[in-house]
């Protein structure tokens, strides 16, 4: 039988127990029902095996060395740390952390060395051997993305950010991304930054909120504001507050727009500069090209030029060739042979209708002359007058009407061509042949009342000589056809006396003498 040696045996009035005062030393086994307390008690040195059915529970360091002890416990063991490479330690493996279907592992290949996170047997999260941080997915996106942070998502991958806080005032930081680099001396400086921040007050159900980009300048470690989207949506570039109207760029280099084929020095682009860096308002240009030819420009005055650096007025149209502005409707169609065209080709001005309609014009409001499609004229609307009327001056202050020959002295007049020139005697007493250009006119006539007089002035063409002659119904006293001028637009006068009126089929015979140089 085993013994049991105490130096001392204590025992106190309403204890459970006996108190040791020395060493003790039991050769079997040890049975303690309640709990065995160890004070002052550095370490437990156990030669087999320490088992505890409830648990043990260490105020300092649980030491286990070896394969062949250890601590075998029914319940948990609690201590303020583990000493030694877990390797005695059952039922927990080194690599990794798990319950049930969610774990932590690490993984070693000698190659693909990696940790990952699983959920639910699903794998969530995944440092892989290139320090890339891989969130939804097992390898990279793609063989060419380097990007440390990589996401995938079956639903479209997102990140969300917050700010967890009841009270938000107008120019709080929601969220931020800020972006820093490496100077040439190693420093870390700051590049850039987005931030979203409140744009007002928010409240229950009520965010509003802004979105800013910043930008660090030339020769700066410090990001200033370039872009700011506001609660409303309009946009604000190149400065630090809310924009005027729905976009706004601040800017002395101005706004340019250009086509999407636009490289170098090609491409369409449309400028705009509101001032030169005095403050002093300049033009706003289209160009073909980059330091190409302005095609429009519209100057701080109102001004618009096509084809034109400076316009002289509020429309001015310059081409090399041809000049013309064309209207067209869903009507006419918008072919080059369609609506109006009015323009200049040198020397000639040009009111061009394709249409088949009239050339109206009107003043105050009310139609005062028309060219219909068929070339007749009418005086304050479709008015196109009666055969043989003419048009009569209403004088000043009075608009023109059409009115029948009245007796006395009438005029026709006209621009001839070279060629027969025949003159109406019973229509007009005086005449004027204006000769278009140099060549051969003879003038002829029909009609006319015995005795009636008349006179025909005959203007030379401005540059050339036409030869004038007269049909064998004109008797000059002479016999002979005058000489008249030649050219530079001068003026000559034939007046004659009709002698023999003729018959029906039978022209008129004329008695006439010739006044040279009528118009010097």
């Amino acid at each position: 039988m085993s013994s049991l040696n105490v130096d001392t045996i204590k025992n106190r009035a309403g204890t459970a127990g006996p108190t040791f005062g020395g060493n003790s030393t039991v050769d079997g086994n040890l049975t303690i029902d309640g709990v065995l307390t160890y004070n002052d008690v550095n370490n437990v040195d156990s030669v087999g095996l320490i088992t505890a059915r409830q648990g043990i529970v260490s105020q300092g360091t649980i030491n286990i060395t070896g394969s062949n002890n250890g601590v075998v416990s029914a319940g948990v063991v609690t201590a303020s740390s583990f000493a030694g490479d877990g390797s005695a330690l059952t039922g927990l493996a080194a690599d990794k952390i798990f319950e049930g279907n969610t774990k932590a592992e690490v993984v070693d290949t000698g190659s693909n060395g990696h940790f990952l996170v699983e959920t639910e047997a699903v794998e969530a999260l995944r440092v892989d051997a290139s320090q890339r941080l891989l969130l939804g997915t097992t390898s990279e996106l793609a063989s060419s993305v380097a990007n440390k942070l990589q996401i995938a998502s079956s639903f479209g991958a997102r990140v969300v950010m917050g700010r967890n806080d009841t009270s938000v005032s107008a120019g709080d930081l929601i969220s931020a991304f800020e972006f820093y680099g490496n100077d040439s001396n190693g420093t870390y400086e700051h590049c850039a930054r987005i931030l979203v921040e409140a744009d007002l007050d928010h409240d229950t159900g009520d965010k509003p909120s802004r979105l800013a980009v910043y930008t660090t300048p030339d020769a700066s470690a410090t990001p200033v504001e370039r872009l700011r989207v506001i609660r409303t949506g309009a946009v604000s570039i190149g400065h630090a507050g809310d924009p005027v109207g729905q976009v706004e760029v601040s800017s002395n280099d101005g706004l340019t727009i250009s086509n999407a084929t636009r490289t170098g020095g090609s491409g369409a682009q449309w400028r705009f500069i509101p001032h030169n860096g005095s403050g002093s308002a300049t033009n706003l240009r289209v160009y073909e090209g980059v330091g190409a030819t302005e095609v429009i420009n519209i100057t701080k005055d109102g001004k618009i030029g096509i084809g034109v650096a400076a316009p002289n007025q509020e429309l001015h149209i310059h081409a090399n060739g041809t000049s013309y502005l064309q209207f067209t409707d869903e009507t006419s169609g918008t072919g080059a042979s369609d609506g109006v065209l009015i323009g200049l080709d040198h020397p000639n001005t040009y009111i061009w209708g394709y249409e088949a309609g009239s050339f109206i014009v009107a003043t105050n409001g009310t139609e005062k002359f028309r060219i219909s499609s068929s070339g007749e004229i009418g005086i304050g609307g479709a008015n196109y007058g009666t055969a043989g009327q003419v048009l009569t001056s209403g004088g000043s202050g009075s608009a023109p009407s059409w009115a029948d020959v009245s007796a006395g002295i009438s005029t026709s007049l006209g621009l001839h061509s070279p060629g027969t020139v025949t003159i109406g005697l019973s229509t007009s007493q005086h005449h004027e042949i204006r000769c278009q250009s140099a060549g051969t006119y003879t003038i002829n006539c029909d009609g006319g009342t015995m005795g009636d007089s008349h006179s025909v002035v005959i203007v030379q063409p401005s540059s050339g000589t036409a030869t004038i002659g007269f049909s064998t119904y004109f008797h000059f006293p002479s016999g002979l056809t005058p000489t008249f001028s030649a050219g530079g637009s001068k003026v000559d006068l034939v007046s004659f006396v009709v002698k023999t009126q003729g018959e029906a089929g039978i022209a008129t015979v004329n008695l006439a003498s010739a006044g040279l140089d009528y118009q010097v």
